[in-house]
């Protein structure tokens, strides 16, 4: 039989960052801060990210008052967005000490610990964003994630049940696609990466995914079909087939 070469390891979407439209407008705050806040959404609507992280960040250094939160966290959040991950662990973590119940600060700040492969701090950030909203979708995929990422494959079960209820995504069936392989259940995990590629039939990774967990079946001829296919809709993806 004609060896297959997959891609080493499975595949998953990148946790996605905070929207600038969740923040909070302060529309209570003085003329001056007022201004300012259009500013920079404004430069951040032209993309001028580096521009509206210089013009926000000396006013931030000088806030101690709750009020001003949305500043720090408009702060972090482009931080983020320019990979400054320890500005935005700053920024995001002065806001959480003025107000620890701010659901997406903590999902954020999970974001950054991640990145920064502090898993344990992104797992205590989520759990209090879920702690304060047992719905809240992103937070239930990226702790799902986590815990996969980590092999708690049955912890990360409970979370993407949870999340199945909410989100029917291509991306949520992936995941939980993952977290089946993880657990041996190859079956399930072929019936969910198939409904992930009903949902996204060009996803790459999926067909990848789902090519791994055919030949942990030892099912080949399905495994290189399904590369074949994702070959097909981009040659120079890193999924290579030998001796075809």
């Amino acid at each position: 039989m004609k060896q297959i070469l997959f891609s080493p390891t499975l595949r998953k979407r990148k946790p996605k960052i905070t929207s600038q439209e969740s923040l909070v407008n302060p529309h209570f705050l003085e003329q001056e801060l007022s201004e300012l806040w259009g500013e920079v959404q404004d430069l951040c609507a032209h993309n001028k990210l580096d521009e509206a992280y210089n013009k926000l960040t000396p006013y931030c250094l000088q806030i101690n008052d709750s009020k001003y939160i949305p500043f720090l966290n408009l702060a972090g959040l482009i931080a983020l967005q320019l990979n400054k991950l320890d500005d935005g662990l700053s920024w995001l973590s002065q806001s959480n000490l003025l107000d620890p119940d701010q659901i997406e600060v903590h999902y954020n700040l999970s974001i950054i610990h991640e990145q920064k492969k502090d898993y344990k701090s992104a797992l205590k950030h989520l759990s209090k964003s879920l702690e304060l909203n047992p719905k809240h979708p992103d937070s239930l995929y990226n702790r799902a994630n986590i815990l996969e990422t980590l092999g708690f494959y049955e912890a990360a079960l409970l979370d993407i049940q949870e999340l199945i209820k909410l989100d029917q995504s291509a991306n949520t069936y992936n995941l939980f696609g993952l977290i089946e392989h993880g657990l041996k259940n190859y079956p399930h995990a072929l019936k969910l990466f198939n409904q992930s590629l009903e949902l996204d039939s060009q996803n790459i990774e999926v067909l990848n995914n789902l090519a791994i967990t055919y030949k942990n079946k030892k099912d080949h001829t399905h495994a290189k079909n399904t590369l074949i296919k994702a070959l097909e809709l981009n040659p120079n993806i890193p999924l290579t087939l030998n001796n075809l």
